[in-house]
């Protein structure tokens, strides 16, 4: 179908068809103890959704996962699924999300539904949403961002990149953490994480375990299946593989994979003795687990130019390799280990970008939630 009318389908889904069918069935009661979480990347509950999902439902809500993958979708599909959410929406106590879900901005809310975005990373690194090119559909022309009531964030340092890019009031964006990072603070899930490493990677035994996570790079959907560019760093790290004391895992962004990987990235890093990233936002998980961090960016200055960033990228914490020279860089980033973030400069970053992850960050946004709904 040309591109055109793909994009005048969406439009008149977005601006019409979504919010009659919320208009017709707004005139419900809301159900407070209805929450519902929703994706459209995903035709199941997407990881950074699981801990506070599963945490309402033992609080007695009567939660509902709503998760399609409109990239495996024909229009009809779409038409069927989003419309499902509109109905559901204009009756619902809260809407939680992880990512852009445009179906959430297509009407004027209720103001006793209450939409949460936990969002999917922590920090603030590069640029997105409405900071960004990209980011953004160009036939969109509402606020994606315009119903949100909380948006979670890793620190206090968020608090401004997250409230711009998103164009929000003051106070929308809160500090209280990313639920999703409460499993790295928890000794079973880092036991549990050990034991499949061990069981999907015998051959790593002996070795230095490097994992490779190179940034999601374009729209969401469109680098399913393509191969990692050499200006990603793909050279380097093939050549850094080929030697026999390292064992490198390459874990690529959701967006860009097939099929749910045998173990996540932050699984990964429970066993890792470093991580390679160019501008991935994983570098944060790293940082928590006390994984010493090697940025191989080849394309900074181009990627500075076209993307930018909110954060110094020369100053994050951990080391940062010479074009042509990654070897000496993860060698000195093994060898220092954990002592890499004992540096003044290091406490300060992580005050500023991660104060609010401390393993009860869950806990806090479901007492936000507690209290609106009772």
């Amino acid at each position: 179908m040309n591109r055109s009318v793909k994009e005048r389908g969406k439009q008149l889904l977005q601006k019409s068809v979504l919010p009659t069918i919320y208009k017709l069935n707004k005139g419900k009661k809301t159900d407070k103890h209805l929450i519902v979480f929703a994706d459209a990347h995903h035709d199941h509950l997407p990881a950074p959704m699981q801990p506070l999902f599963e945490m309402l439902r033992l609080k007695g809500y009567n939660v509902k996962l709503y998760c399609y993958d409109t990239a495996r979708m024909s229009s009809a599909e779409q038409l069927r699924h989003a419309t499902g959410f509109m109905k559901l929406y204009a009756s619902c106590g809260a809407v939680v999300i992880c990512d852009n879900f445009l179906p959430a901005a297509a009407c004027e809310k209720k103001q006793d539904t209450k939409v949460v975005q936990l969002w999917h990373a922590c920090g603030a690194l590069k640029r997105f949403g409405y900071d960004a090119e990209d980011d953004i559909p160009a036939w969109y022309t509402e606020h994606v961002y315009k119903n949100y009531d909380l948006v979670t964030v890793s620190g206090p340092g968020c608090v401004l990149p997250f409230t711009g890019a998103m164009r929000l009031t003051s106070g929308v964006v809160q500090p209280v953490g990313v639920s999703a990072t409460d499993k790295l603070f928890d000794q079973n899930f880092l036991a549990a994480a050990r034991d499949k490493f061990r069981y999907f990677h015998p051959d790593a035994r002996g070795k230095k375990v490097v994992v490779w996570a190179p940034s999601f790079r374009g729209p969401a959907g469109e680098m399913r299946n393509n191969p990692i560019t050499p200006e990603m760093g793909a050279e380097a790290v093939h050549r850094l593989s080929q030697r026999g004391d390292y064992y490198v895992i390459e874990s690529l962004h959701p967006h860009a994979l097939s099929r749910t990987p045998d173990l996540s990235t932050e699984e990964l890093l429970v066993s890792a003795d470093a991580l390679i990233t160019d501008y991935s936002s994983v570098c944060f998980s790293a940082m928590l687990l006390k994984r010493p961090v090697v940025y191989y960016a080849p394309d900074l200055a181009a990627y500075e130019q076209s993307r930018g960033f909110y954060t110094d990228y020369r100053s994050l914490p951990g080391v940062h390799a010479n074009p042509g020279a990654l070897d000496a860089a993860v060698e000195e980033a093994v060898r220092a280990g954990e002592t890499v973030y004992d540096t003044e400069a290091a406490g300060r970053f992580a005050e500023s970008y991660l104060a609010g992850c401390d393993g009860h960050a869950t806990d806090r946004i479901a007492k936000i939630m507690e209290d609106w709904l009772s």
